[in-house]
């Protein structure tokens, strides 16, 4: 287990397993500046799932235009 990560932050449902051969990881999540210091890039599990599981999409409005629109 190392302490620089990859982690596996543990499934919600105890009916849920490990996979036996490969995990398909994601690196990043979120949006970060240029130039701002490292200390900035720093995530929980938590703030990196919330941010991998928010993002915008587009929609047809009752109007018949299309917005976007958060999905968290």
């Amino acid at each position: 287990n190392d302490l620089d990560g990859p982690f596996w932050v543990d499934p919600q449902d105890e009916k849920s397993t490990y996979p036996t051969r490969y995990v398909i990881t994601k690196t990043h999540c979120g949006g970060y500046c240029k130039g701002c210091p490292p200390d900035m890039y720093v995530n929980t599990p938590y703030s990196f799932l919330r941010q991998c599981l928010s993002g915008n999409r587009r929609q047809v409005a009752s109007t018949g235009k299309s917005e976007e629109v958060r999905v968290t």
